[in-house]
């Protein structure tokens, strides 16, 4: 009898949408970072859950609750990029119920345009890219051009007209806004003619440091320059004239990115606040990523461009950084703290390669090491530490009031016993001062040594009922150590218990890690093995097919002489027939024109004639 085969327990997503917005994000980055990714059907559900989604976002953005906002695009984001046919089943959602795509809108007008979250901030951009990727749909483009164009529009004009440097400190968002607004004007005609002015694209492009979003925007105006002629030409902006043209003469072919980063040179020609590093390679965890490229390091982050295929980049802000490394050979080592989410996608990452590295020429180096990058770098990661010193010292300050609180508790009921103790011996001292009078009345006499006497017993009194208060204070103490003894040892058992099992699950991750490692080099063996043996085979083979081919050739040549032969033969006795016929022929006309054999035979018909 066959094995019963374990079920997976999938997600019931309307569940998980439905948790308390306080709990929400907790509840969607675990089932997020769950080893297994969402399969088709939990991926489905999201989109079967999208009007809920939106209506629990409304309700986060009306509460503030910028995590749970940000919580419930992700979702959207994970469905639309989980393959091509969840994107494609993200798109008919929208596009069948427009009531989504306008509930949608609204949302962005509240959270974008009037600014109900930061702008820089991870609510915005999850946002932002979901939109991005809806406008991306061919059958809904010109409906989200609509109801999207002039908010992406705005969002980038607000974003460098309201602070530049807040433009400057953040790159998400904008490349975000810059990437919908490519999908939009590509192949939709009708989009491209939405926007009268695109002089903010031109002074955005001109201001902006973060050198991948300014690469968006010479691809958007390439784009728009080459439906409307015009365009270019009659935009007034920050952007030289002669740029202007360039971008309308850029070739549309297949140097049409190494031009573009020409450009992009040339428009960042002179700036001190972008520094430009020619790279001979890039690492990445070990694996190059690109060679002969270009790094650009700005105030707050560093770029390096991917133009292997199409422009894509690797952009690390400075406080994800642990560490630098410059090496006499040209080498500039960063060792990160965070990794950027889209390489760890791309990557088979192992533990402890954190590490991202710049190959430059020993003079690059020496300039990089004379500019400014190092204060940037040193300036990001002090602050980083200050942030984490003022985190631990309020989380000190918190634990030092509760603290505090706790040893105070046992004090005060000290405080009561005292007291009690004190109202006792008040109550004991009247009684002896009552006993003083009565023995005061009984004799005068001895009225001096009485006194002395009770002075005596007061006295003891006293120093009794203080070595009592002092017996309990310090029996209470030595309860309150006792108990603060035995939570150490409790907290002690329970970390080294926890750091057992915490070490036991890395040491079991990190065999079942080799394991794999090793079966999957097993895997390859074997599979270079077969390779090789398909190779040899192959080989063969076609070694047996030259062998033929020659001895078809062979074939085919002495089939061609026969062949040749036989007809001469043929040729020859065909000769022969037709002299011996032409012979023949001969001696019957020759026979037949001879003038006696005509007469005679004259005469023989005419005798005949006569006879009859």
């Amino acid at each position: 009898m066959k094995s019963r085969q374990p079920t997976k327990n999938r997600i019931n997503m309307h569940d998980i949408i439905a948790t308390p917005l306080g709990a929400l994000p907790g509840a969607v980055d675990a089932i997020l970072r769950r080893p297994e990714n969402l399969d088709d059907v939990e991926v489905q559900s999201i989109f079967k859950e999208a009007s809920f989604i939106l209506l629990r976002a409304e309700e986060a953005l009306a509460s503030r609750e910028a995590d749970a906002f940000c919580v419930l695009f992700k979702l959207f984001s994970e469905g639309l990029a989980h393959s091509a046919a969840s994107f494609g089943k993200g798109i008919a959602t929208f596009g069948e119920n427009g009531a989504l795509l306008q509930t949608l809108r609204d949302i962005f007008r509240v959270a974008v345009e009037q600014r109900a979250f930061p702008v820089q901030c991870p609510a915005v951009i999850e946002l932002v890219q979901v939109v991005g990727s809806l406008c991306d749909g061919s059958c809904i483009k010109d409906t989200c051009g609509a109801l999207f164009m002039e908010g992406l529009v705005y969002m980038l004009d607000d974003m460098y007209r309201r602070s530049i440097e807040e433009a400057h400190a953040g790159f998400l968002a904008q490349r975000a806004a810059a990437t919908a607004l490519i999908n939009l004007v590509k192949g939709s005609k009708q989009n491209k003619q939405r926007i009268t002015s695109w002089d903010f694209l031109a002074d955005c492009c001109a201001l902006s440091v973060d050198v991948f979003f300014q690469l968006q925007c010479i691809e958007l105006l390439f784009r728009l320059s080459r439906h409307n002629k015009s365009l270019l030409p009659h935009i007034c902006s920050r952007l030289r004239p002669q740029v202007l043209e360039d971008i309308r003469q850029l070739p549309n072919d297949s140097t049409l990115l190494t031009k573009m980063v020409e450009l992009l040179h040339n428009i960042n020609a002179g700036r001190e606040d972008i520094l430009l590093f020619p790279l001979s390679r890039a690492d990445v965890a070990y694996t190059t990523i690109m060679e002969n490229t270009f790094s650009y390091f700005t105030m707050n982050y560093f770029v390096v461009l991917v133009t292997s295929s199409n422009a894509d980049n690797v952009t690390i802000p400075y406080n994800s950084i642990r560490s630098v490394t410059l090496g006499k050979d040209g080498r500039v080592v960063f060792r990160l703290d965070e990794f950027p989410t889209k390489l760890e996608a791309l990557l088979n990452r192992a533990a402890g390669e954190d590490t991202i590295v710049l190959f430059m020429t020993v003079d690059q180096l020496a300039l990089f090491k004379e500019s400014r990058i190092r204060s940037w770098i040193v300036s990001a990661l002090e602050a980083k530490k200050e942030r984490k010193r003022n985190g631990a010292r309020s989380g000190a300050e918190a634990e030092a009031v509760t603290t505090s609180a706790s040893h105070n508790a046992p004090i005060g009921g000290g405080t009561k016993r005292q007291r009690s103790d004190s109202l006792q011996l008040t109550g004991g001292d009247s009684q002896v001062l009552a006993v003083f009078q009565k023995i005061m009345k009984a004799s005068d006499e001895n009225a001096s040594m009485v006194l002395e006497k009770m002075k005596q017993l007061i006295n003891s009194k006293h120093e009794c009922r203080q070595e009592e208060v002092a017996a309990i204070l310090k029996a209470s103490m030595d309860d309150i150590q006792r108990m603060v003894d035995e939570g150490h040892v409790a907290n002690d058992g329970v970390r080294d218990t926890l750091r057992g099992g915490v070490e036991e699950s890395i040491q079991s991750i990190e065999q079942r890690l080799l394991d794999s490692q090793t079966k999957a080099a097993g895997v390859v063996e074997q599979l270079n093995v077969a390779l090789q043996e398909l190779k040899s085979s192959n080989t063969a083979i076609h070694e047996q097919i030259a062998c033929i081919e020659i001895i078809l050739q062979q074939s085919l040549e002495v089939s061609r002489e026969e062949e040749a032969s036989m007809c001469n033969s043929l040729k020859a006795d065909g000769e022969e027939s037709i002299e011996r016929i032409e012979a023949l022929l001969d001696r019957q006309l020759i026979g037949q024109s001879n003038p006696m054999s005509v007469i005679s035979e004259f005469l023989r018909t005419s005798t005949e004639g006569s006879v009859l």
